[in-house]
């Protein structure tokens, strides 16, 4: 699903599912060889099930380590009713029922805008994906207030490892740990150490990204991140994602500020804040793409979900002690009702998750990727429909629904600068051809990228394309062999 369809490919061709190893996008450098090294040992000699147990694994180590943290600064855990309270309101935040009846009461996915950063971006999502790894920047927190700086950045150095796109985060992080412990001590030996070993710790996924995306000619290099910065213009261009959603997460994050002020935990969000708040401002004014790829406001996944719990339990405490005494009476039965509701909760959530399930395994694409997945063979590469305005639609999940190589597709990206730019070039290829139905061009890309088969909508005006034979067809999609003889010869 969504994500997963770019980042289980490499591993998923080196485990041997289908023909995926035949394809073009996976057998460029992958962006996360440690996360696809994970999916090619659980595919190969485990068993795909896993990938849920290791986001239900993410997922407590998320929870556990939220509370943990608000448990350090705001001292929610004193009274028994007021922390389960807390949970409760924890719980209410994070659950998909809650989303869904606030979506359809104000139009807005309230739980998801406090739990989610800014540009899109997110910890913990609805699927597997190396970014749900970002849960260990909140462990590593955690661990830091609780007086283990070395643990806390051998914690970022995971979170980096598994996914490079958090390098920025960590470091800044890195950084306020040196500065937090600096003021404490009062010498600079512990925070170099820190520091030392920070860097060392992330030396290896460094190496491999220098090693392997270093950049090649500036004219290439240049090019491959203005198509990577349009491409994506919702994570990386202020003026796409910053709106009145994004200035509620700052004004958010800004109030637990000054509720925390006198907290040590005050620097811990103020350093990261400013340093977003600054090499994003530094982005705007010189519209650098390369500030723009490194995601400098990828620290609200943090400090947005971190504000958003901070605050709950700051509004817990206050309720709880101006009723001090009525909350002391209805002590049990306040837990009660809240375990509950919490218990509902949960029913409701595997609920919303069948249905959605269902949703999924239901596409109107399935019964054509059936088909394929069921009569493919070696040599075959398959052209699918190309869209470029929208991500979501039902082909996304083509390459792993059915193991079989394509040309390309919209959603699916490599980051080498030179791969980024053949793949653009695939991209508006396949497009040119779906928008005209250029005989001449289809016969271009099957020799020229080695296609054998091409998916088109029913729906749409038939291509008048000779040697095309229909293979499959239903009232949305068709699948169609070729056979140009010069190519086959050739």
């Amino acid at each position: 699903h969504s994500n997963q369809n770019q980042y289980f490919l490499h591993g998923l061709a080196r485990g041997g599912m289908g023909l995926l190893s035949e394809d073009w996008l996976a057998n460029t450098v992958d962006p996360s060889p440690v996360f696809s090294f994970l999916v090619f040992i659980t595919y190969r000699y485990l068993h795909p099930y896993l990938f849920h147990f290791y986001h239900l694994i993410l997922a407590g180590v998320y929870m556990f380590s939220m509370i943990n943290l608000v448990c350090s600064v705001c001292n929610i855990k004193k009274k028994r009713a007021k922390y389960v309270v807390y949970l409760l309101g924890f719980v209410v935040i994070h659950s998909k029922v809650f989303d869904y009846v606030s979506a359809m009461i104000t139009g807005t996915r309230l739980g998801w805008e406090l739990q989610s950063g800014v540009a899109a971006q997110h910890i913990l999502g609805t699927e597997f994906e190396p970014s749900a790894f970002g849960i260990f920047l909140i462990l590593s927190v955690a661990t830091f207030l609780r007086g283990r700086p070395f643990w806390a950045v051998s914690i970022l150095a995971l979170t980096v490892t598994f996914h490079s796109t958090y390098l920025f985060s960590a470091a800044i992080l890195t950084l306020s740990y040196m500065i937090i412990t600096f003021n404490q001590e009062k010498t600079i030996k512990k925070p170099l150490s820190i520091g030392v070993l920070s860097l060392i710790l992330v030396t290896p996924i460094l190496t491999y990204t220098y090693l392997n995306f270093a950049p090649s000619a500036s004219d290439v290099a240049v090019r491959s991140r203005e198509i990577l910065v349009n491409h994506l213009s919702y994570h990386t261009l202020p003026e796409t994602w910053f709106g009145i959603s994004s200035a509620a997460k700052i004004a958010l994050i800004l109030v637990t500020l000054y509720v925390i002020r006198k907290t040590p935990f005050f620097y811990l969000m103020l350093i990261p804040l400013m340093a977003a708040v600054v090499f994003g401002i530094a982005q705007v004014i010189s519209g650098s793409d390369f500030l723009a790829l490194i995601f400098p406001w990828r620290l609200s996944v943090l400090l947005v979900p971190v504000s958003t719990s901070i605050i709950l339990a700051h509004l817990v405490s206050v309720i709880f002690r101006r009723f001090k005494d009525f909350s002391l009476r209805i002590e049990k039965p306040l837990t009660l009702i809240s375990f509950v509701v919490i218990l509902a909760l949960f029913i409701g959530g595997v609920a919303v998750m069948s249905v959605r399930t269902t949703r999924h395994r239901n596409y109107d694409s399935v019964p054509m990727m059936n088909y394929v997945k069921e009569h493919t063979s070696a040599g075959e590469h398959y052209l699918i429909p190309v869209r470029f305005i929208t991500f979501g639609n039902d082909l996304e999940g083509f390459r792993l629904n059915t193991g079989v190589p394509i040309l390309v597709d919209f959603k699916s990206i490599p980051y080498k600068d030179s791969d980024v730019i053949e793949w653009y070039e695939r991209l508006h290829a396949g497009y040119t051809f779906y928008e005209s139905g250029d005989c001449q061009l289809l016969r271009t890309l099957a020799i020229e990228y080695g296609i054998t088969h091409v998916v088109l909508e029913t729906t749409k005006e038939e291509t008048e394309c000779d040697h095309l034979f229909e293979l499959y067809r239903d009232n949305l999609y068709g699948v169609y062999r070729l056979d140009f003889r010069e190519r086959l010869q050739s």
